[in-house]
C-alpha cells in the first residue's frame, strides 16, 4: 500500500511531494489555495513513506550529561558526608559501650544489696549445715554465724558475701572493655559493704563510680542507704 502511495504521489524524494507541487501550480489563486490545503493534508504521508528527513526529538536534543566539575563536586560532598557519618557512628558506639558497662555494674550492685537485705548466706561458710555437717539436708539450721553483709570490692573486681570475715559466693563484679578504666570515689578502701537486713552501707555519704574511655565518661552513684542510680 505504501509503495503505491509513493509511486502515485512522489517521483523524487529529494524535494517536496510532486502531487502537492502539481496541485499548487495548476492555476489561479483559488486553485492555489486548494492546492496548498491538499499539500498540507498530504504532508503526513511524507513521513510515513520516508520522503521527509527524520529529525531528532525535542527530548533527545535537550538531553545532556554531567560535566567533570559537577561529578567532582558530588563525589566530594559524598566523601565529606561519609566521613562525618562514620565518625558519629564510632562516637555513638563508644558511648554506648561505656553506658552498657555502667549498666552491668548497676545490676551487680543491686543484686549484692538484695542479697544482703534478704540475709542470704552460704550454708558451709556460715555454719548452717546442722548436726550431719551437710548442707541441703533437713537438719540445716540456717547458719549459726552472723552475716557480715555482701560486698563489692573494686580493687579485686569481685562481689561476694561474708560471714565472720570468711568470704563466699565470689563472682566478677564487672567486665571492663579494652581501653576503659574505672575511678571510685567516696568508698572506704574501694570496698563497698551492703549491710544485712536493710541496715544500709558502710558509706558516710554518696559514692560515685566513673567509667572513662575514648574521651568519654559514664557514671553511677550509690547513696548511704544502698540505692544505686
Amino acid at each position: 500500500m505504501l509503495a503505491k502511495l509513493q509511486r502515485f504521489f512522489f517521483k523524487n524524494k529529494s524535494g517536496p511531494s510532486r502531487s502537492a507541487v502539481s496541485i499548487a501550480s495548476a492555476g489561479g489563486p483559488s486553485r492555489n489555495r486548494y492546492a496548498q490545503g491538499a499539500a498540507d493534508r498530504l504532508a503526513p504521508l511524507d513521513f510515513l513513506i520516508g520522503t521527509r528527513p527524520n529529525r531528532p526529538s525535542e527530548k533527545s536534543r535537550n538531553c545532556t550529561g554531567f560535566t567533570f566539575v559537577e561529578l567532582l563536586v558530588v563525589l566530594t560532598i559524598i566523601g565529606i558526608l561519609t566521613t562525618i557519618g562514620i565518625a558519629s557512628y564510632n562516637s555513638f558506639n563508644e558511648q554506648r559501650l561505656l553506658d552498657k558497662t555502667a549498666y552491668e555494674l548497676k545490676n551487680q550492685l543491686r543484686l549484692a544489696r538484695s542479697r544482703a537485705i534478704n540475709g542470704e548466706k552460704d550454708c558451709q561458710t556460715c555454719g548452717g549445715a546442722g548436726v550431719d555437717g551437710n548442707c541441703g539436708t533437713p537438719d540445716d539450721i540456717g547458719g549459726t554465724i552472723a552475716l557480715d553483709g555482701w560486698y563489692a570490692n573494686f580493687n579485686t573486681n569481685q562481689m561476694y558475701g561474708s560471714c565472720a570475715g570468711s568470704p563466699f559466693g565470689q563472682k566478677t563484679l564487672v567486665e571492663l572493655p579494652t581501653g576503659v578504666s574505672i575511678i571510685v570515689t567516696g568508698v572506704s578502701g574501694n570496698n563497698l559493704q551492703f549491710k544485712p537486713l536493710g541496715q544500709g552501707t558502710n558509706l558516710t555519704g554518696s559514692a560515685t563510680v566513673q567509667f572513662n574511655g575514648f574521651d568519654k565518661t559514664s557514671e553511677i552513684t550509690i547513696d548511704a542507704s544502698g540505692e544505686v542510680e
